[in-house]
């Protein structure tokens, strides 16, 4: 298990990666991409090489609060 984040600067300490990736370790193959900003943006999920990728967009307002 992979996880990422791509976030605005002014929430990255909200968006907890580790406690994800701790939590789900024995998947394998899997890496979660976490989008958070402004702009907003589609959740999008897809194979290549083996390795299945997963974008989840978090609504930014409710995690600024």
């Amino acid at each position: 298990m992979n996880v990422v984040k791509v976030v605005d600067q002014d929430i990255a300490d909200k968006v907890d990666t580790q406690y994800i990736e701790d939590y789900l370790f024995s998947i394998k193959n899997v890496s979660l991409i976490y989008i958070c900003t402004r702009e907003g943006g589609e959740e999008d999920d897809w194979v290549e090489d083996g390795f299945r990728y997963i974008v989840i967009h978090l609504p930014y307002l409710e995690v600024k609060k």
